[in-house]
């Protein structure tokens, strides 16, 4: 890993990078097919959704599909947040629909949540601000979507994040998509992430915090792992899609089906009620380490 200590890594993945190398990969497949359940998800009712978007990426992906796919929240708002700066996407040039973006910035630091209002934290300082942009998101977001982020933040920073979230998820009855690695010691983590988590240490993190967990899936998966759990049935559909797809759209076919097998999972989310039942273990019962960062108890507070 490439200097544990720094608290962000702020890299992210390009379709443009991506078809220019006329190949996309399972990991942008997988995006592409996170950011279309999550709006099949929200559809209903469309118009006044409300969403805010933690490492929504320069590429705007998941606000160009709601637009494009007629589901742009025209009376509510989208608002798009990154540690990169962020400008307007080419798409939006001519809609009379535009994002809200706040760009350059750490979510954590740049909003706060008052009453039923989601407000810029005026002392935070690098605040760039698009010209559509309100000080006041009122009400509280109605969807939260983060994806990919947790696996490139410090131990600390993630259990931080996921209590943000958690506050505007109890505040606003909001409903959170969340979406990350899950680690496996023996297969390793990527170079920039600096917290790959457990399937098993992020389930009980979150039911920790006070998460339900009310729906999760593999985004996708090798083939070795979850092969020798299929059913019959998966086999024989699995056998005749092989026919036609490659090794990419394999590994997300049946990902969905074996969540604990995968190697990245979708996570649906919102504050648990009293009557919940959990589904993990709580995360001091998982096995250890629960993530490839040097300092991974933090994910259990200080």
């Amino acid at each position: 890993m490439r200097n544990p200590q720094r608290e962000f890594d702020n890299t992210h993945l390009s379709l443009d990078q991506a078809e220019a190398r006329g190949f996309i990969h399972r990991d942008y497949l997988a995006h592409c097919l996170r950011w279309s359940h999550v709006a099949k998800k929200a559809a209903k009712g469309y118009k006044t959704n409300r969403w805010l978007e933690i490492g929504c990426g320069k590429d705007l992906p998941l606000a160009r599909l709601l637009y494009t796919s007629k589901l742009a929240p025209t009376e509510g708002y989208y608002l798009g947040v990154d540690l990169n700066k962020l400008e307007q996407h080419k798409v939006f040039e001519n809609s009379t629909w535009k994002p809200m973006l706040l760009g350059g910035v750490d979510a954590l630091k740049a909003l706060k949540i008052e009453k039923d209002e989601l407000v810029i934290d005026h002392e935070s300082t690098n605040i760039q601000v698009n010209d559509l942009m309100t000080y006041l998101c009122s009400p509280l977001p109605t969807h939260i979507v983060s994806f990919e982020v947790l696996e490139h933040v410090n131990p600390a920073y993630c259990r931080k994040m996921l209590e943000f979230i958690l506050e505007l998820c109890k505040a606003g009855g909001s409903t959170a998509f969340i979406s990350t690695p899950c680690y496996d010691a023996h297969v390793g983590a990527a170079d920039n992430h600096l917290n790959e988590m457990t399937y098993e240490a992020l389930g009980g993190l979150l039911e920790d915090l006070g998460f339900a967990i009310n729906g999760h899936w593999g985004t996708f998966a090798s083939q070795r792992d979850y092969k020798p759990f299929m059913t019959p049935s998966e086999q024989m559909v699995f056998d005749k899609l092989s026919e036609y797809y490659d090794s990419n759209l394999l590994a997300i076919m049946l990902a969905p089906l074996h969540p604990s097998r995968a190697r990245n999972c979708l996570w649906e989310l919102s504050a648990a009620k009293p009557d919940y039942t959990r589904k993990f273990v709580p995360l001091a019962e998982a096995a250890q380490p629960w993530s490839n960062h040097i300092e991974y108890l933090r994910l259990a507070g200080d």
